[in-house]
């Protein structure tokens, strides 16, 4: 299972390289198209929690759920992923920051989340690449 530290830094690294969010824009329903956050996005985008999830266990009936509920329902595909529900509550955090914030406030919610969680913050540092 990966440390608290580790799923931190591939998280971060890779949210911060990709630079904006993985959606899919669901059609007109009456109010305009609407961006929905996925695990898989377009174009190869994944989420906080989706760069975790091999190509082999992924299943678009994942998209929607919440990490608590990924956890409930794909066990085994957490399990297979590393991710221990340990670390539930951190990964949900980690999703949060993708599916709820700007962008441009990533950097600075990470390191926060780092720091608050007794982590080290380097992978925030810099240019992200």
């Amino acid at each position: 299972m990966k440390t608290q530290q580790e799923i931190f830094d591939i998280a971060a690294t890779h949210l911060l390289k990709q630079g904006e969010k993985s959606i899919v824009v669901t059609p007109d329903r009456g109010h305009g198209p609407t961006p929905t956050c996925r695990y898989r996005g377009a174009h190869g985008m994944k989420c906080a929690v989706g760069i975790f999830i091999g190509v082999e266990q992924y299943s678009i009936g994942m998209e929607g759920m919440s990490v608590d509920r990924m956890f409930g329902r794909y066990p085994e595909v957490m399990e297979a992923s590393g991710l221990d529900i340990a670390h539930q509550e951190f990964l949900s955090a980690l999703q949060k920051i993708h599916d709820q914030e700007d962008v441009a406030g990533w950097r600075h919610l990470l390191w926060s989340l780092a720091l608050e969680n007794g982590l080290d913050p380097q992978v925030t540092i810099g240019d992200g690449s």
